[in-house]
């Protein structure tokens, strides 16, 4: 079982405002979303690997599982797609992997999934590869959504 390297999402909202239609007591869900390169279909135990992954199945027991997305053959555009919700070819990302050096990343002009959040009242943090751009300052994580970023850019 190999697995390079990986990006979780994770975000998370206290008790939803007095003012809300909801109940103050009631809370919203967190959300973590894994994203791991290299990992296949067959390679946790809840799709039938012939090794146990015990904490993966029980993580994704609990939740909802993305049974079908395609990805793309790298991570960087993979990444950017999750990020933007579009396709990386349209963003002009179906290219090499983002790495130190070059002079672009997912575009400041797309809503990242870490803004979609933030805009929802959920703390937004990103833990592990960021591959999508660190030509300057507001193509890395705390400025495209996330509060905090524990990791490296490449």
């Amino acid at each position: 079982f190999l697995v390079t390297a990986s990006l979780t999402f994770i975000v998370g909202r206290s008790v939803v405002s007095a003012g809300d239609a909801r109940s103050p007591t009631k809370r919203a869900r967190n959300v973590i979303l894994y994203v791991i390169d290299d990992l296949g279909w067959n390679d946790v135990s809840y799709q039938g690997a012939e090794f146990a992954t015990p904490n993966i199945d029980q993580l994704a027991n609990a939740g909802i599982k993305l049974g079908q997305y395609y990805v793309n053959r790298i991570c960087s555009p993979t990444r950017s797609s999750i990020m933007a919700g579009r396709y990386a070819y349209n963003m002009g990302l179906d290219g090499p992997v983002i790495g130190n050096g070059h002079d672009y990343g997912l575009p400041l002009n797309h809503t990242t999934i870490g803004d979609a959040f933030k805009s929802g009242g959920y703390s937004t943090h990103a833990i592990g590869k960021w591959d999508l751009g660190m030509y300057n300052w507001e193509s890395t994580p705390t400025y495209r959504g996330f509060d905090t970023f524990l990791g490296f850019y490449n």
